[in-house]
């Protein structure tokens, strides 16, 4: 560090030196306050819109394993099939018991109709039509309770083939094949499809004003490129233990190679700062030290330079430079023309 010190202050003053009219002509850009967004950079995590881990809902040992991790899996489609002997058994009890229950309330239904019918021509008595009313309420309670012992052993056995509830890709695989799980054991976990998704940040208390008042963030990738998300909630309660709220931002369209779970930087406007700008272009950078040609009255100069964050192809710098100096935008041309001026040209 301490040599490319001692190079930049090298050719600090081998620039000092006044130069023939060719620096005139170098192109240059004259230094100004601008209006920037001030913004403040947070650590955010990807993850899908539509996200899902499906349980089992019956015991059963794996007899049937469709797809593994990375498949996709169009919606409906057989993930898993459990042997289903013993919930085949009872729904089979149970179909036979519902018909029993329906014949046992048909009969019922007849004979109340046919005691109805001798009451009203005053042939039995009041209680025996009580007793034939009664008999068929009892019919019709056994069925309601059969026909729900069917629908039960019916759910049981569609729970022993497990199904996709929508279209997307399998991220982790919970059990193996020939394996006997329980009820309420994981199966699968997938992902909707990677196009939809969001960002999720938590957000100080100190900013939560702020963040209430965004329409877009701005996210920053690992490639250093930026994206801007809308769709913004926040959450209306802080978390308990660190205080800090929920903020989520949606992404519709990933065409930037994001996967869930990866990590990217969420960029909240905060308010609006004046500061010194020149073109990214203008820097030069010698290891840890950045400097920019400064032309002034016909002399070229190297001055040191301590840029800050970059907006729109323009450069922030924080110190070095003064309103109204003029920097050479292409620092090619300004050692060009250092070097015409060593030679004596």
């Amino acid at each position: 560090m301490f040599r490319n010190y001692l190079s930049l202050v090298f050719f600090i003053v081998i620039s000092s030196a006044s130069l023939p009219a060719m620096a005139l002509d170098l192109p240059t850009v004259t230094v100004k306050t601008e209006s920037f967004k001030q913004m403040i950079y947070l650590d955010g995590m990807v993850e899908a819109v539509q996200q899902a881990t499906l349980f089992s809902q019956t015991s059963g040992r794996v007899i049937k394993l469709a797809y593994d991790v990375d498949d996709f899996v169009k919606q409906g489609s057989v993930i898993a099939k459990l042997r289903d002997t013993e919930q085949r058994a009872r729904y089979k009890q149970a179909d036979a018991g519902r018909d029993a229950a329906k014949a046992q309330a048909e009969k019922a239904r007849l004979e109340f109709k046919r005691v109805s019918g001798l009451f009203a021509k005053k042939l039995v008595s009041a209680s025996l039509k009580d007793q034939a009313e009664a008999a068929l309420k009892s019919a019709e309670a056994a069925l309601n309770a059969a026909s729900a012992r069917f629908d039960e052993a019916k759910e049981q056995l569609d729970h022993t083939v497990i199904r996709a509830p929508f279209s997307g890709t399998l991220t982790q695989r919970h059990i193996e094949l020939g394996e006997t799980i329980q009820v309420g054991q994981p199966v699968v976990s997938g992902v909707s499809n990677r196009d939809a998704l969001r960002f999720n940040v938590q957000i100080p208390q100190r900013l939560i004003d702020t963040a209430r008042k965004l329409t877009t963030v701005d996210i920053v990738l690992q490639d250093g490129s930026h994206i801007t998300a809308d769709q913004i909630t926040v959450f209306p309660t802080a978390d308990s233990k660190t205080h800090s709220f929920q903020l989520r931002a949606q992404l519709f369209s990933n065409q930037h190679r994001i996967y869930p779970g990866m990590f990217v930087k969420v960029g909240l406007e905060t308010g609006q700062l004046s500061q010194l700008s020149v073109p990214v272009s203008s820097l030069l950078h010698r290891s840890e030290l950045s400097a920019v040609y400064v032309l002034d009255n016909g002399r070229v100069q190297l001055r040191q330079v301590r840029p800050g964050p970059t907006y729109n192809g323009q450069q922030v710098i924080l110190s070095g430079l003064q309103p109204g100096e003029n920097v050479v935008t292409q620092p090619n041309q300004a050692v060009i023309a250092i070097k015409a001026q060593l030679r004596g040209e």
